[in-house]
């Protein structure tokens, strides 16, 4: 499975700031080029193993670039390893995203991905399982025209995609002059690529996969009531679910339905979300708007550098035992209400045969 993580809608916040569907790399950074204009800025992807300079203009009208990193994906049956698209926001419709993405409702949802919908690629950087792609041709797989090989490393190989300006239609005048703009600049970009040693995660004792017990906290929920680390004494299991606020809200519909179907049958859910700190007001509009009653965590210190800062992408769920201990495997994305039942009806299986107690 490939993690998607959303660069944008930058919308004025480039580089690059994540507000979409998932976390923030944490391997990902943007610093000036000394050797460029001081507009330009170094991207560099650790994980994934390249870099490359954003052109001057497009910092210059930075709102219009949206891009989603594709993070490394563990599935070796998948020609696609990983990447980064950049596409160009249609000058007509930033105002109308920015709109859908502050104000979240159902209604915006659908027009947001209509809206997303119209976007224009521009540049991917796309990598491959180089043993995957014998008979495969690249422009197949990219969907773009052009196909750059850039280098390679580790039975991966490296390729900047860019599409045929006469396949962009459907643009208004002035925002074609603007793609057509950039689209002068991909050159410089490639240019500009370099490939080094991929930095891959590192796993320590605080690993979701690898650590014992869920780190101890004392936070305050959305309401800004206290709530701490105790409250997993009071039931048979707690499904932890991570999330941010570019969450799509039918996604904590579901887990609200679900919340109703086994809350009396001792199990807790818990969301904790990612970015309330920076958006607090935003997720209890998203919460409020959705009629949420779980409970929701604002994280604090210990949540945020002993938990949250292993979570590869939102949403991420696990599970956590009467006694703090996190048991099963985490689910990373989501499933539907009878996908996570089944999960759960298994894994107080698993607590009952480690011979766990519960009530």
């Amino acid at each position: 499975m490939i993690n998607k993580f959303i660069l944008g809608l930058l919308l004025g916040t480039l580089p690059f700031t994540f507000i979409g569907c998932s976390k923030e790399d944490k391997h990902l950074s943007t610093t000036p080029n000394q050797t460029q204009s001081k507009a330009s800025h170094l991207v560099e992807l650790k994980e994934l193993g390249f870099s490359f300079s954003m052109p001057k203009e497009w910092d210059d009208h930075e709102k219009y670039i949206d891009g989603i990193v594709l993070g490394a994906s563990p599935d070796a049956s998948n020609p696609l390893y990983g990447g980064l698209k950049l596409s160009y926001i249609p000058e007509e419709n930033v105002a109308k995203i920015q709109s859908c993405t502050t104000d979240i409702n159902q209604e915006n949802e659908k027009e947001r991905n209509n809206l997303l919908s119209t976007l224009k690629p521009l540049v991917h950087f796309n990598i491959y399982h180089k043993d995957k792609l014998d008979s495969i041709l690249i422009e197949n797989l990219s969907g773009l025209a052009h196909n750059i090989f850039l280098g390679e490393q580790d039975n991966l190989v490296y390729y900047l995609s860019y599409p045929d300006p006469k396949t962009i239609v459907g643009l208004s005048q002035s925002s074609q002059k603007m793609y057509d703009e950039f689209y002068k600049d991909i050159k410089k970009i490639k240019n500009t690529v370099k490939i080094f040693k991929r930095t891959l995660p590192i796993h320590d004792e605080h690993d979701i996969e690898l650590m014992g017990a869920f780190p101890s906290f004392e936070a305050l929920d959305i309401n800004h009531n206290s709530i701490s680390s105790s409250i997993f004494k009071d039931y048979s299991l707690t499904m932890i679910n991570v999330w941010d606020t570019s969450v799509d809200t039918y996604k904590i519909n579901d887990l609200q339905n679900l919340y109703c179907e086994i809350k009396n049958q001792n199990v807790n859910i818990i969301g904790i979300i990612a970015d309330a700190q920076d958006h607090e007001s935003l997720t209890q509009k998203i919460l409020s708007q959705n009629k949420i009653t779980y409970t929701n965590i604002i994280p604090d210190k210990s949540l945020q550098t002993k938990f949250l800062n292993t979570i590869a992408s939102y949403p991420t769920s696990i599970f956590v035992d009467q006694q703090g201990n996190i048991v099963g495997k985490p689910i990373i994305g989501t499933l539907s209400k009878n996908e996570y039942i089944k999960i759960i009806k298994e894994t107080l299986e698993l607590i009952k045969n480690q011979d766990i107690k519960t009530p």
